[in-house]
């Protein structure tokens, strides 16, 4: 179950909500976002990439884990992040990239950084696509999101979508926030925290970037 990928992630955010914020209705954690379409010397996309904050809930478990069995060093830290990374590879680092319908391939996640900013943790990484994308020609959109909706993912408010690198001119992002139906709504609220209402539950709750030029 998709929801079981991010081991460390989830187990310590189930026993800190139990106390915190409860355990009726889906999501049980949050992750606040930073994304940027990478773009080459070409001008074409090449990849995604993006800054993960963890909540409190789990930072603050992870530093608790990490003080009690040696302390919160960088290379504890490093630890966790390769932990976190490799069992999400197996599902596109919960990136979902198209261009119109057709859903683009993702490569091995690179450049992965992580650190402690305001008590919370963080990380940093590059999501490659498996082939470039000619932005002047095809419609390229992403989305970043875990399908069973067990953790909420959202860009930080009224923050633009930043593009990196030879960006041709006239190209920009534009964030469409999400539009759950009334039943999707009802469902999360229903599940409790070891429930699953599928892997497409996320999707109805998941943010959309576009890019055009």
């Amino acid at each position: 179950m998709l929801r079981r990928v991010l081991v460390l992630f989830l187990f310590v955010i189930a026993a800190s909500l139990a106390v915190a914020r409860g355990v009726e209705a889906h999501p049980h954690a949050w992750v606040d976002l930073r994304s940027s379409p990478v773009f080459d010397a070409d001008g074409l996309i090449i990849g995604i990439e993006q800054t993960w904050y963890f909540d409190i809930y789990y930072s603050y478990f992870i530093v608790d884990e990490l003080e009690a069995s040696g302390g919160v060093t960088d290379d504890a830290l490093a630890t966790v992040a390769a932990e976190n990374m490799a069992q999400l590879a197996p599902f596109g680092y919960f990136n979902d990239a198209r261009t119109g319908a057709l859903k683009v391939a993702l490569g091995e996640a690179d450049s992965v950084e992580t650190g402690i900013d305001d008590e919370r943790i963080w990380m940093r990484f590059i999501v490659p696509l498996e082939r470039p994308i000619v932005p002047t020609s095809e419609a390229f959109r992403y989305s970043i999101y875990d399908p069973t909706y067990y953790a909420e993912m959202l860009h930080f408010d009224e923050e633009p979508i930043m593009l990196i690198g030879d960006v041709p001119e006239g190209c920009g992002a534009l964030l469409a926030s999400p539009s759950p139906t009334f039943e999707a709504v009802e469902l999360a609220a229903a599940l409790d925290v070891d429930q699953s209402g599928g892997d497409g539950l996320g999707l109805l709750f998941s943010e959309w970037i576009s890019v055009s030029c």
